[in-house]
């Protein structure tokens, strides 16, 4: 299989008028949800992969009509089990892929795709059409579960003004902070204790930031959060929703709650951007420290974590984007302590501001 540009897109457009319209047109389940602003509808080929990926989005799911921005078809090469040329093609591109080509975008301004280790995505901006599949789904990992489509998500929205970043949002009624650091930082700790205590959540592990107005706007893209197995019994009611269990890259055993299923009413669509909070756990502090951090280093940690978690194919574009989203917001240094009660009043105070 030749990936110049062009044959992709062609050999895609092949599959998609056999797959989908021969097979999957009677059969998939259709989802719209809105995703940073955008509505997405989401064709499921199967019921096993709806179950396994729409609760981690369920919370942004539309029930009226709606103009559809992008139809994003999901499938995996087993439940298809049918004749397509479907499963040579992508058994060439993970061939190919495992052979180094694992980070590969089309040049073409409107048609992209990625190739990942154990998934794949297409998507062509001008014909409103996108693909994500593995070859199964089965095999997949909680981490897609908790946080489906996600390079996806990142790859488009990054085109249409929005960027993905790795952080965990919280807010009042009004206003939300942005609570940036790398994996062990205490952003889901510090989210859950905001959560149990009144204040709303819009993600653990991502949010989408909006760069296409002046005012800074955060939307929420997932309701999963992943938490310190051996902390989750310190928050009222959270083991009753535990959806499975994980190990993150520093070897923390993690445990996945649906937080759409435990409290719907505390998730937020969308806020306004109050602060950027860089997080440290200090273990020694008996009361968490905050103080304030210059915008340069709030978008300087936003955006080396971002790269680094996300594996941007366009790093520049995305610390443009970050700048432009952040740079108005307060930005803030917050050294964690052990209580949490304490380290969710300053975020309450914080936004109080």
């Amino acid at each position: 299989m030749d990936f110049e540009e062009g044959i992709f897109e062609q050999r895609f457009c092949e599959i998609y008028n056999n797959l989908f319209f021969t097979h999957f047109k009677a059969t998939h389940i259709a989802k719209v949800v809105s995703i940073a602003g955008f509505n997405v509808k989401i064709l499921f080929a199967t019921e096993k992969i709806y179950n396994k990926v729409f609760p981690a989005i369920a919370h942004t799911e539309l029930v009226n009509d709606a103009v559809i921005d992008m139809q994003l078809c999901v499938f995996d090469l087993i439940s298809a089990k049918v004749s397509t040329g479907l499963e040579e093609f992508t058994k060439d591109m993970y061939y190919k892929a495992s052979a180094g080509a694992n980070v590969k975008t089309m040049k073409p301004l409107n048609s992209h795709y990625q190739l990942l280790y154990d998934n794949a995505y297409y998507y062509d901006q001008s014909k409103r059409l996108a693909f994500w599949f593995a070859q199964d789904i089965s095999l997949l990992n909680e981490w897609h579960f908790a946080n489906p489509f996600r390079h996806f998500f990142y790859d488009w929205l990054l085109r249409n003004d929005r960027v993905m970043v790795h952080a965990a949002a919280v807010a009042d009624a009004d206003n939300a902070v942005i609570l940036v650091g790398q994996s062990g930082s205490g952003k889901s700790t510090l989210m859950m204790s905001c959560y149990t205590q009144g204040l709303t959540v819009l993600g653990d592990d991502h949010c989408v930031l909006d760069t296409s107005s002046s005012s800074s706007s955060v939307y929420s893209l997932y309701n999963a959060i992943k938490i310190d197995t051996t902390i989750v019994d310190k928050f009222a009611g959270a083991s009753s929703y535990i959806t499975g269990h994980l190990t993150n890259f520093a070897g923390i055993k993690k445990s996945l709650i649906n937080l759409h299923k435990m409290d719907p009413d505390k998730l937020s669509l969308s806020k306004s951007v109050k602060a950027i909070i860089k997080l440290a756990i200090n273990p020694a502090l008996e009361s968490p420290q905050l103080n304030v951090m210059s915008s340069v280093d709030a978008i300087k940690y936003t955006a080396l974590s971002t790269i680094a978690q996300l594996r941007s194919v366009n790093p520049k574009m995305v610390l443009g984007h970050i700048t432009q989203a952040i740079t108005s917001a307060d930005s803030f240094y917050l050294e964690l302590s052990r209580d949490f009660r304490k380290n969710y009043q300053v975020i309450k105070d914080v936004l109080a501001r």
